[in-house]
């Protein structure tokens, strides 16, 4: 008997330090965001809106369980190394940055915090990934685009000029004739 009460206590010992743990608070986690617009666009407040949303219905709640650090960018390579350089100083768990300075600024500072980006055009052209599939590194993130596509870009256009003539009447169809459905082309024909 002795030996099991043994066994029982050494056991209950060894969990006390889980059961503790499980009972302290949750660790607060810490995002950063570099946007690539002002503080006072409506454009870059909704895209930070967008992201605290989602965010909370994943269960992260801004002040209770994560705190989101936002700096601006504006397109200003000044205001973007500054933002970096702030965001880096606060050791964010992750930072996520939107655009080509962005990104490029946030790797200038850190090459250990993890960096989401959307929105470079060319990402492997840049140097902020080695490649699309492979990224490595710190960062990785959405291309805005697609630079195999291009091809086919150019076949659809090539295919676009046969069935409906110069596609920049389109872009600025003034002093051009109206534009009607033509069934024979699947599209619109003038």
């Amino acid at each position: 008997m002795r030996r099991r009460e043994f066994i029982g206590g050494v056991l209950s010992t060894a969990a006390w330090p889980l059961a503790a743990r499980a009972q302290q608070p949750e660790q607060m986690r810490r995002v950063g965001v570099l946007m690539n617009r002002a503080a006072d666009s409506s454009e870059g407040q909704a895209r930070v809106t967008a992201i605290q949303q989602r965010l909370q219905q994943l269960g992260w709640s801004n002040g209770q369980n994560l705190l989101i650090d936002v700096r601006w960018g504006a397109e200003d390579p000044d205001l973007e190394r500054k933002g970096a350089a702030e965001l880096a100083a606060l050791a964010p768990d992750v930072v996520l940055a939107g655009g080509t300075l962005s990104v490029i600024a946030m790797l200038h500072e850190s090459r250990t915090i993890p960096v989401v980006f959307a929105g470079v055009a060319d990402p492997v052209g840049l140097g902020v990934v080695a490649s699309l599939s492979h990224p490595g590194g710190n960062a990785t993130g959405f291309s805005s685009y697609e630079y195999s596509l291009a091809g086919k870009l150019l076949e659809l256009h090539g295919a676009w000029r046969e069935a409906c003539g110069d596609p920049s009447r389109f872009l600025c169809p003034a002093g051009h004739r109206e534009f009607r459905r033509d069934p024979r082309h699947g599209g619109i024909a003038s």
